[in-house]
């Protein structure tokens, strides 16, 4: 009988604990708001939380310490992933002590959110967990979180005040990118790793100060910055930062989105990747110890209106103040601004050279370019026009995407450049491309350029010559067949003479001299003279 009450029982329980299993939910109603929670461990008896309704105004939310799941006690101890994303209703919600995580997106987008208390409990927040709550104003962060984890706060654009604590050890990525209103940052002892971009776009933020006993950063000088100790790196700038003459290195994103407007002491030998992207520069002077410069390190920099490069450097030079920046040993312009003007020796337009140069409003290519890199011009949306030089050879990836201005171009490649289809991507669909008139066929037969209206060189006169000044190759386009040609220079001597037939004609002047020449053209019978510049 014993035996068969124990079975029983053993019976019973099982039947109750077959009823509670990981993954077990429960539904809590209340007046403006739903609530879920999900077992998420039986021994002990924990499960998450998630918002799965919130009225549209004015939410105030606390979360319960426990609730009973299929009539057991289970503790809350976490909000789940994108528990609480995009309610914004919400405008207060309070956290019991009995949670110690907060996951990934969890309050993202809450953009009403004015209030929330974070028990010292939490030991964890997770990345993007605060993202775009744009109405927070103060912020402690719990004693027992070491990591503040990628752009956790990110666009938190009403936080005045960040409590930090002596436990936090890493801030990661973006963590306070654009929160516009703080104004000032004071880096605890106990940090010892930092990201890049923390405080990207904090506009606001005009004092940064790194406690005295930090073993691994600093803010020498009253710099307002903090500064990697051993490695002299520059990691984090605000808009009153003043470099130090003993930095060797502006790190990844170290002035990005900062508006301030900063020199470079003699001591730099390396800018790291968008370390002034959509900085408040007005100039940049790139002085001789300079040896290295990362990608996108001054694009979207609107405000620039000079660029030079200081005599003496070995890897960059601004040849012919040219306003750029240019790789010299492969004669590659790697960084442009709305006042350059590209220098004729000049081989290569760099990978994103001029993009997101909203000042741009022309520039000349010249012959000698072969290469147009990849996004080099992406975004110059008041770039009315362009002329690809016949000389080049590729067009790089989205070159001249959202060129939204452009209403027409011209292309002086006889020989088509190779370019993805994605060159043109963002332009006005009534763009037309002009092109040789002996290649006109050539050009609508590939993409990217059928994609558009194809038009022969439009003449000036029954007889064009161009480019006028010339690199090697010159370009004669008549509206009759051209007969014959002769080429002479400014005294009168005959430099060359060819008997044709056709509307289109190219002659390699590559073996001429520098100097003034003139083509005389015979056309249907009349006989008309042009000058030219080779250079």
């Amino acid at each position: 009988m014993k035996k068969m009450l124990h079975l029983i029982v053993m019976t019973f329980m099982s039947m109750i604990l077959c009823a509670q299993n990981i993954g077990d939910t429960m539904d809590v109603n209340f007046e403006d708001y739903n609530l879920r929670f999900t077992v998420k461990s039986l021994y002990p008896a924990e499960c998450s939380v998630i918002c799965t309704n919130c009225a549209a105004n004015s939410v105030e939310i606390t979360i319960p310490s426990s609730v009973r799941i299929s009539g057991k006690e289970f503790q809350v101890v976490s909000v789940d992933e994108c528990a609480f994303m995009g309610k914004e209703g919400l405008t207060s919600i309070e956290i019991p002590e009995s949670v110690t995580k907060i996951a990934n997106n969890a309050f993202r987008d809450c953009s009403n959110l004015t209030d929330i208390s974070m028990p010292n409990t939490i030991e964890s927040i997770g990345s993007w967990a605060f993202m775009n709550c744009s109405s927070l104003k103060n912020i402690s962060i719990p004693e027992k979180v070491k990591y503040i984890k990628n752009a956790t706060f990110y666009g938190c654009s009403s936080l005045e005040t960040i409590d930090f604590h002596d436990n936090l050890k890493s801030i990661e990525y973006y963590a306070f990118a654009k929160c516009c209103s703080l104004k000032t940052i004071v880096i605890p002892a106990s940090v010892v790793d930092i990201d890049g971009g923390v405080f990207s776009y904090s506009n606001e933020l005009k004092s940064i100060v790194v406690e005295d006993e930090n073993p691994v950063y600093d803010s020498r000088n009253d710099c307002n910055a903090i500064i990697e100790t051993a490695t002299n790196k520059l990691v984090q700038a605000c808009k009153n930062a003043i470099i130090p003459n003993d930095v060797v290195s502006v790190g990844t994103e170290a002035f990005e989105g900062i508006l301030a407007d900063v020199e470079l002491p003699n001591s730099v030998v390396e800018i790291g990747y968008r370390a002034f992207y959509a900085s408040g520069l007005t100039k940049i002077f790139i002085p001789n110890s300079v040896k290295y410069i990362g990608s996108e390190a001054f694009i979207s920099c609107d405000d620039v209106e000079s660029i030079s490069v200081e005599s003496g450097n070995s890897t960059y030079d601004s040849r012919n103040d040219c306003n750029a920046i240019v790789k010299t040993s492969n004669n590659q312009l790697i960084v442009g601004c709305k006042n350059t003007v590209i220098p004729t020796d000049v081989t290569i337009i760099g990978d994103l050279a001029f993009k997101n140069c909203v000042g741009l409003t022309n520039i000349e290519i010249p012959e000698n370019v072969t290469y147009i890199g990849d996004y080099a011009f992406q975004n110059c949306v008041n770039l009315e026009t362009i002329e690809i030089p016949s000389s080049v050879v590729t067009i790089g990836f989205c070159a001249f995407c959202n060129c939204s201005s452009f209403t027409s171009i011209k292309c002086w490649a006889e020989t088509l450049p190779y370019a993805t289809s994605s060159v043109f991507d963002g332009c006005s669909e009534d763009m037309v491309i002009y092109v040789p008139g002996k290649s006109l066929e050539l050009y609508n037969e590939h993409y990217p350029w059928k994609n558009y209206e194809i038009k022969s060189m439009t003449l000036t006169s029954p007889l064009d010559i161009y480019p006028n000044p010339v690199n090697d190759k010159l370009f004669i386009e008549a509206e009759m067949n051209i007969e014959e040609i002769c080429v002479f220079d400014a005294l009168g001597r005959c430099q060359d003479v060819e008997m044709l037939s056709g509307r289109f004609v190219t002659l390699n002047l590559s073996d001429f001299n520098d100097g003034v020449y003139f083509v005389r053209i015979k056309s249907d019978g009349e006989i008309i003279t042009k000058r030219f510049v080779k250079k």
